[in-house]
């Protein structure tokens, strides 16, 4: 039912998208004396130090991590479709969730079609997501200082540095989450029709980023629940009292219409995708055969994995979280468990899956830094503002402002050991696109294990070796060809859930004729292209 449904319907998800991007800065625009509002409450020395915590953030993922594609095939599948609806208008082929594809689009269509590009542009919105946590943090707790801490630490996490340098969605995954949550609070403080309607567009758009973010009304329901519980018994009995249930209705049905309008078809595309994947079998190559989801996976993954998730930045973090915790739970008590809502959330969502077998599972840690940056820096404050009281008199008044320096002195140098280290085969098969483009000529067809990274952001020829080697008229092949080459990437050497790639490349090269051509090398990683005939 799955499969058909997202037959007829996947035509739809670019247009939708796209409706869904418009919504969302129309009603932006709508709502803007409510954000200029909130924004004014900002004095301009805090926006110039905003913006100066901005550029040393963009500075860091620039210069600290390699830039490269971590993920294969994932991140050429983002480029490809990026591509795609740039000159077809369609997503392609295309099978997991639209947003971050169509951001690479915009993109595509500024600045164009380059793998480096696609990079660049989550670069930009990992150090961007300083804007939205420093707003979330203030509209949780009224403190300007405090929120800068927040946006610091954010942007000192080691693992978002290292994401961000890669073309991966869950960077701009958790810019539009912090973006979302934001209206969703601004929307609990002044509630309205335009902020509620800001609220579900910025919803649905977050939700066709990651196939999680669908979770997000979740634990928007609690924070209703939560912060407005009396409202909603009194206002209940009012509506069932007065008879407004018709335009109750008819305000918040609404919306909620119009973004499962938006957001139906990319949810029936991700949900087909991964109802399809036995993640089990295909990682361990039929060892393993078990469900994607289970309440075994949440126990053990708890077990194994949850201790992974604090052990990826500096433990002085996660000591401050804990004051920031109790902190929260004192001064800010409401908020502190819309901050606990929202992490089991994420816990349960996670933890329940696959995650032991993910690859690069540690991109999903990402959604919980807003969270934690938040306690941390909340923790920070109330070590502060002890030592303040400490220190009264000058000059040891300064001390916790000295204590704080010292902090973020030790956070950063503490980073290097926390950003994982890119492998060689990934960092020169990223190289690959540009090395054809100076090297190769355009009218050679290519054939290669994965195709799509080579289609994704180039306009030469090519051919998976699958496609390939079930050619039925290989020798009308190559008299269309005068220029074959066969080139022997990273999927041609053993990679896990892969050795069937292994086996193609073995058996082309093992059939036909090779004569190398070109070989790029990176440490001791080597690919290598090879002009092919079939006169073996």
């Amino acid at each position: 039912m799955l499969n058909d449904l997202n037959f007829w319907l996947r035509d739809l998800i670019f247009p939708l998208v796209l409706v869904n991007f418009i919504a969302l800065v129309f009603f932006v625009v709508i709502n803007h004396l409510t954000l200029k509002r909130f924004l004014s409450r900002i004095t301009f020395n805090f926006w110039i130090v905003l913006v100066l915590i901005f550029f040393a953030s963009l500075l860091i993922r620039i210069s600290l991590p390699i830039l490269h594609h971590e993920m294969f095939i994932d991140e050429p599948w983002y480029m490809e479709a990026g591509k795609n609806m740039l000159f077809t208008g369609s997503q392609g082929h295309y099978p997991k969730s639209i947003g971050w594809p169509f951001l690479i689009f915009i993109v595509f269509l500024i600045f164009g079609v380059n793998n480096w590009t696609a990079i660049y542009a989550s670069l930009f919105f990992g150090a961007l997501s300083v804007f939205p946590v420093f707003l979330l943090s203030y509209a949780l707790t009224d403190k300007k200082y405090l929120s800068l801490i927040s946006a610091s630490i954010f942007s000192l996490f080691p693992l978002h540095i290292f994401w961000s340098a890669t073309a991966e969605t869950n960077v701009a995954s958790v810019f539009f989450t912090a973006m979302s949550m934001l209206f969703a609070f601004l929307y609990f403080r002044e509630p309205s029709r335009g902020l509620f309607w800001l609220t579900m567009a910025s919803f649905a758009f977050t939700a066709q980023i990651r196939p999680e973010n669908y979770i997000l009304p979740i634990v928007f329901l609690i924070w209703v629940f939560v912060i407005q519980k009396k409202k909603i018994f009194y206002g209940f009995k009012e509506i069932l009292s007065d008879g407004l249930f018709s335009k109750t209705l008819h305000k918040y049905i609404g919306p909620l219409l119009f973004v499962l309008f938006l957001t139906a078809p990319n949810l029936i595309q991700v949900l087909h995708f991964n109802v399809s994947l036995n993640a089990y079998e295909n990682v361990t190559e039929g060892a393993i055969i078990k469900p994607n989801w289970s309440f075994d996976n949440l126990i053990k993954n708890t077990l194994n994995l949850g201790p992974e998730l604090f052990q990826t930045f500096d433990e002085l973090i996660v000591i401050f979280m804990i004051i920031g915790f109790y902190y929260m739970l004192k001064n800010r008590r409401k908020y502190a468990v819309l901050l606990v809502s929202w992490f089991l959330v994420l816990w349960f969502t996670y933890f329940i899956s696959f995650l032991d077998v993910l690859g690069g599972r540690s991109r999903v840690y990402l959604s919980f830094y807003p969270i934690f940056s938040i306690l941390a820096a909340a923790g920070i404050w109330l070590a502060m503002d002890k030592a303040r009281s400490l220190f009264r008199d000058a000059p040891p008044k300064a001390i916790p402002f000295l204590m704080m320096g010292m902090f973020f002195l030790l956070l950063f140098l503490n980073i290097g050991p926390y950003i994982p280290r890119a492998s060689a085969e990934k960092v020169l098969e990223t190289r690959i696109p540009e090395f054809m483009k100076r090297d190769i000529p355009y009218d050679c067809m290519i054939i290669s294990g994965e195709d799509v990274i080579i289609k994704s952001t180039t306009d030469f020829n090519s051919i998976a070796t699958e496609e390939f080697l079930n050619l039925r008229d290989k020798d009308k092949f190559f008299s269309e060809h005068k220029c074959v080459l066969f080139f022997e990437d990273m999927y041609c050497f053993y990679r896990k859930g892969f050795t069937k790639k292994l086996s193609e490349c073995r058996e082309l090269k093992n059939n036909y004729l090779t004569e190398e051509f070109l070989t790029y090398q990176n440490d001791n990683i080597k690919y290598t292209f090879y002009k092919l005939s079939n006169n073996k």
